[in-house]
């Protein structure tokens, strides 16, 4: 008998929604590698929900001044 996991992918369209933002941005972010970790299934692109977690995890901040630490304007 299998026990194997099911893993839970988030589509392109799904994460966007979650984000609020165009599908065309997460291609942009992709391409640009600034966005969550993804996936690539032929030419289908998914997400994890742990890898979406860790992306908005990473982007955390609590002022305004940390954020600007080591940022050159």
């Amino acid at each position: 008998m299998s026990t194997a996991k099911k893993i839970n992918l988030l589509t392109e369209g799904q994460v966007a929604d979650m984000f609020g933002v165009d599908q065309s941005t997460l291609r942009r972010w992709r391409y640009d590698g600034c966005g969550p970790h993804f996936i690539r299934l032929g030419s289908n692109i998914r997400y994890r929900h742990e890898d979406i977690e860790d992306h908005l995890m990473s982007h955390r901040h609590q002022s305004t001044y940390e954020y600007y630490q080591g940022v050159e304007l």
